[in-house]
């Protein structure tokens, strides 16, 4: 037992020295020279931390969900980084500057007309168009409002097709109307100029309140009924 003993003593004598040789010591602090210093952990890296985006003035923010994609789409279309969008950056690569759907949407989001768009009008906006009617619709009821002359003052009917298998509901016409327009001639093949500005007129009267749906709904009554829409007796 006691050379059993010795060899036992022995061992734990030789992993003493490798943990020493290594720098942690069994107790969790720093063997060695010194010995007895705390032992500290490195300081994380600025990349283990969640996304961050810059906005135009050099503050912080963080990206997450689809206000990270909002954000995004602002800043791709902030070419200066200013923190304002001028209708010539929303156009983009847009040729048609002026009078087109891109235009319309433009003075859409531009709600105090001063030339630029900023986040919070952006923002304010899209809020308004979440409490309309418009983005409460179904895919059923969106064809409709697209097609009855009371809404959509233009003949949308050899577009019908097209529109129909995009499966739209009220709340993609946010990014149809608003967002990107250009996809009004891209995604369903919209040539004229004058009915996708049409569109986004339409689409802009629904978000003040001021279209053939009526009013915005109160948030706190939580009503989601169309007005005629799906009800049998035609939109409005």
């Amino acid at each position: 037992m006691g050379a059993y003993g010795n060899v036992s003593r022995g061992a734990w004598l030789v992993l003493l020295l490798l943990l020493a040789a290594s720098g942690d010591g069994p107790d969790g602090t720093l063997a060695g020279a010194g010995g007895g210093d705390e032992w500290t952990a490195p300081a994380p890296s600025p990349l283990d931390g969640p996304l961050h985006l810059m906005d135009g003035e050099g503050s912080e923010e963080a990206c997450v969900g689809q206000e990270c994609s909002a954000d995004f789409d602002f800043l791709m279309r902030d070419d200066n980084q200013d923190g304002r969008v001028t209708r010539e950056e929303f156009a983009g690569q847009t040729k048609h500057v002026h009078g087109g759907a891109t235009d319309e949407a433009f003075a859409c989001l531009d709600t105090d007309m001063n030339g630029y768009v900023t986040r919070e009008e952006r923002d304010a906006l899209k809020k308004r168009f979440f409490m309309s009617r418009l983005s409460r619709l179904s895919e059923e009821e969106v064809m409709e409002w697209l097609t009855y002359q009371k809404c959509m003052p233009t003949d949308l009917s050899r577009y019908k097709k097209r529109l129909k298998e995009a499966h739209l509901n009220g709340l993609a016409l946010w990014e149809v109307g608003v967002k990107n327009p250009s996809l009004l001639k891209e995604e369903f093949g919209i040539v004229s100029p004058l009915q996708r500005r049409t569109i986004v007129q339409a689409i802009c009267r629904e978000i003040e309140g001021l279209g053939c749906l009526g009013t915005v709904i109160d948030a706190g009554k939580g009503d989601s009924s169309m007005p005629g829409v799906g009800g049998g007796s035609g939109v409005g």
